[in-house]
Order: C-alpha cells, then sequence, then structure tokens
C-alpha cells in the first residue's frame, strides 16, 4: 500500500482482521457506532487490532445519555490507547447548525443528534531493549 491510498472495508467487529489489515492503518473513522454496551469491548478490540502503533481512531458519536462516557472510560481502562480527547465543538459550521437547530426545531435532542468528536491515539509499541538477546 503506498501513501497516497486509501481502503475501505465491511469490517465487523469481534471478528479478527485478516491478516492483510492487522496493525495497517494510521487512521481508523467511525461515525455513531456506540449504542450498546456489549458491543463496547468488541468494538475497540477491533479498532485496536487495525490501527498501526501510535495510530489515530476518529469517533463522531452523540453522548447518548452517558453511552459515550462510558465508552470513553472503559477505552481508558482497556491500555490500548495512550491519549484520548474529548471535543464538542469540533467544527465552527457543525456548531451553528446545532445552535440554530436547538432554536427552531423542539424535535432536535443534542443529547441523542449532535456527535462529539472523540479522538483515541494506539499506544507506541514498547522499545526494543538493545541488551536483549535473540
Amino acid at each position: 500500500m503506498n501513501s497516497n491510498s486509501c481502503v475501505s472495508n465491511v469490517v465487523r467487529w469481534g471478528d479478527s482482521p485478516s491478516s492483510q489489515f492487522d496493525s495497517l492503518f494510521d487512521v481508523v473513522i467511525a461515525a455513531d457506532v456506540v449504542y450498546h454496551d456489549l458491543c463496547v469491548s468488541s468494538l475497540l478490540q477491533t479498532v485496536f487490532d487495525l490501527l498501526k502503533s501510535g495510530g489515530h481512531f476518529i469517533l463522531f458519536n452523540p453522548p447518548r445519555a452517558s453511552k459515550l462516557n462510558t465508552f470513553v472510560d472503559i477505552a481508558k481502562s482497556s491500555g490500548f490507547f495512550s491519549d484520548i480527547s474529548i471535543c464538542e465543538n469540533f467544527d465552527p459550521i457543525v456548531s451553528a447548525v446545532k445552535a440554530e437547530l436547538i432554536l427552531s426545531n423542539p424535535l432536535f435532542n443534542p443529547e441523542w443528534h449532535y456527535p462529539y468528536k472523540v479522538v483515541f491515539r494506539k499506544n507506541e509499541a514498547p522499545a526494543s531493549n538493545c541488551n536483549e538477546q535473540y
């Protein structure tokens, strides 16, 4: 794969990616995928398997009655990621649309309809010990 390529595939959480995709990607992007507690571990494991060391998982997801916070807490405790950042107002245009919808649409509920951007950075591979004997 060269650095100018883009790959898109269906990935089923919990299925190990084929070895051709294992630790291959610099970035994995997902949107609106955090909704069922039973899927959290499978999703995190799948993303971890797909990402290169130091790679980024970018998630866009509404908070949904603390489902997003629970997901982030589980990700933190998994040890898979060295850094996790959450941003509610990640884009001025999207934030403006949100503000307009809050005023104009009584059915719009930011808790369920407005995504946050969460960026997870996969842990770097541990440095090798130069004195290690093989």
